[in-house]
């Protein structure tokens, strides 16, 4: 998957923000509370659905936020759309589209998430546990020593659940 942009309106702390990327490395750079994990966790809520915010996401005092994530995988160009409602301090997915080749695949949560496994081949748990590191995982894996290494990368790749159930 080649990720080609990221777009975020009244998204945390993004009032209207675009991100285009580069093939091969990109880096994110900024002051703490920029906005930097929430690029990363916009791209997991566009194909997943779910956010690893455990605060609200649309930004406050508004009514709702929207995620569109361009990509390309397989010679196919997709584009995933959105929109978080936020009613009455809940918020829950107004409207989720993905589109391919500027065709529509899919709506709506159910349709949007079956697609975008689909496509990728590749299920929530999977994209968290290869691609995915979380916050700080980086950082722990820099500065710890071989021993805590080893359960850094386990925990990062969901080897630990897999101990916990063999020890059961």
């Amino acid at each position: 998957m080649l990720i080609e942009k990221v777009e975020m309106k009244n998204y945390l702390s993004h009032k209207n923000s675009e991100i285009g990327f580069s093939t091969g490395v990109n880096i994110i750079i900024g002051k703490n509370g920029a906005g930097k994990s929430s690029v990363v966790d916009a791209v997991r809520l566009a194909l997943f659905g779910s956010s690893d915010m455990e605060r609200r996401i649309v930004s406050y005092r508004e009514t709702e936020a929207t995620v569109k994530f361009r990509f390309r995988h397989n010679s196919h160009e997709y584009e995933i759309i959105r929109i978080i409602e936020n009613k009455n301090g809940k918020e829950n997915t107004k409207r989720a589209i993905i589109y391919r080749d500027g065709v529509r695949l899919g709506e709506g949560v159910t349709e949007v998430n079956q697609a975008v496994e689909r496509e990728l081949e590749m299920g929530r748990t999977a994209f968290i546990n290869s691609v995915y590191v979380k916050q700080g995982d980086i950082d722990r894996l820099i500065t710890s020593t071989p021993a805590q290494r080893k359960d850094v990368m386990s925990e990062i790749i969901g080897l630990k659940d897999y101990e916990r159930a063999l020890k059961n």
